[in-house]
Parts: structure tokens; C-alpha cells; sequence
């Protein structure tokens, strides 16, 4: 809890920002993952952005946002991303033959692999 006149800080990845390519799969699996991440994976996917709101909404002041980059370009560093397909094969849903692609694919250090997620650093003062 923070004093009159100090600042509260949080910094959240933004996954409505999430990209993720992986050569060899398509598209539409793609987007299921990274909509499984946001919705499923990942404890309150959308609270980054809504977060300058809630700032304002508590009554902090001086409100401020900044934002940073994480770009990976090897799956073995990507938060299990490898596994994602499988651990939510039912929520997907995933097919067998769209589980093979993903792991065919994603296995042995794919070529042009890129998991790229936007932080959102939001600060206030409060009153």
C-alpha cells in the first residue's frame, strides 16, 4: 500500500500484443494459441491496457505509461510456448493433424521462430 504522494508501478505483458510465427504453421492455429494464452494461459490477459483506467478510477494522478519489447526467436525460452497446443488441445480445439504441424514445426530451433510481447509499465501518484 502505497503513502499520499507515493507512486504505485506495474508492469504487465500485454497479450492482446502477443505475435508468435513459427514457420511450417498455419495461420489459424496460430491465432488459436495466442487467443488461448490471452484467455486461458495467462491470468487476466487484457488487465495491461485496462490498467491506466483502473489508475485513473482509484484516483491516482500523474498517470503515466510506457511500454517495452520482448522479443524471443527461440521457442525453448517462450514461457512452454512448445507445449501450449497440447496442454490446450480441448480448449483449441486442436486436431491430431494440426498437433503434428505444431510440433513438427516447432521443434529443433525452428528457422524465422519470433515470440514477440509488448510490457506495459503504468505508474500513478497517490493523492
Amino acid at each position: 500500500m502505497a503513502r499520499p504522494g507515493g507512486r504505485v508501478v506495474v508492469s504487465d505483458p500485454d497479450q492482446e500484443s502477443l505475435v508468435i510465427h513459427v514457420s511450417g504453421v498455419r495461420q489459424g492455429v496460430l491465432d488459436r494459441i495466442k487467443a488461448l494464452r490471452r484467455d486461458v494461459g495467462y491470468r487476466n490477459g487484457r488487465l495491461a491496457s485496462r490498467l491506466p483506467d483502473v489508475f485513473a478510477r482509484l484516483g491516482l494522478h500523474d498517470v503515466s505509461v510506457e511500454g517495452f519489447t520482448l522479443v524471443l526467436t527461440d521457442p525453448a525460452d517462450a514461457f512452454g510456448l512448445p507445449t501450449w497446443p497440447r496442454t490446450w488441445r480441448e480448449e483449441g480445439p486442436f486436431s491430431e493433424s494440426e498437433l503434428e504441424e505444431w510440433e513438427a514445426a516447432i521443434h529443433g530451433r525452428p528457422k524465422g521462430f519470433l515470440y514477440c510481447v509488448t510490457y506495459l509499465v503504468v505508474a500513478g501518484t497517490k493523492p
